[in-house]
Order: structure tokens, then C-alpha cells, then sequence
């Protein structure tokens, strides 16, 4: 995998979940970002959880001035991931977003 796709992949990721607990109430609510990387029989596993503000309290992409240029990390993570035999998932609840993937035949 070229470093292009993995700073696309990492970089986005990890600026996506610091940015999400930023937002976070340091006072009220705990803020984390936990990152489990894994590589096993030719297989990269991830899984970055990070805790987030209600999602009914956010409904654009990005907070940031600039939405022409922002907003689009997410898209970004998974164009990278297409282009290698991969399995994706995000979910999010009410205060916790994860990205899971598997990245497989790594060689």
C-alpha cells in the first residue's frame, strides 16, 4: 500500500476523531480515542472508537470555516480503502464513532 492511501486513510481518521472530542464537554463527558491496529496472516485490522457529541446536535460535515475544503475526510477513508480488497464499517451511537476495517492479502 502506497503512503499516499495510508495517510489518507490514518491521517483523515485520526483529524476526524480529535476534532470529535474536541467537542466533547471535557467537564461532563469522557473523552477518548482508542486505536487498535492489527496485522495477522496478511490482514490489517483497525478499529478507532472515539467518543463524539450527540448526533442530533451536529448535522453538518465539518464545523471548520472553510466547508468548501472540509467535510470530506470520511469520503476520502473510504475511496482509499476501495482500492484494495477491504471490508468497512462506521457506526455511531449518541456519543461513541468507530471505524472498523480490514484490509486484506497485505503482503
Amino acid at each position: 500500500m502506497p503512503h499516499d492511501d495510508e495517510c489518507v486513510i490514518f491521517g483523515n481518521a485520526l483529524d476526524n476523531a480529535i476534532e470529535a472530542c474536541d467537542k466533547v464537554d471535557k467537564v461532563k463527558e469522557n473523552r477518548y480515542i482508542n486505536v487498535s491496529v492489527k496485522y495477522d496472516r496478511d490482514k490489517l485490522i483497525c478499529k478507532i472508537t472515539n467518543s463524539c457529541v450527540n448526533k442530533n446536535k451536529q448535522s453538518k460535515a465539518t464545523t471548520k470555516q472553510d466547508e468548501k475544503n472540509h467535510g470530506i475526510g470520511t469520503d476520502n477513508i473510504m475511496k482509499a480503502l476501495e482500492k484494495y480488497k477491504s471490508v468497512s464499517k462506521i457506526t455511531r451511537t449518541d456519543d461513541k464513532y468507530t471505524l472498523f476495517f480490514i484490509i486484506m492479502d497485505l503482503i
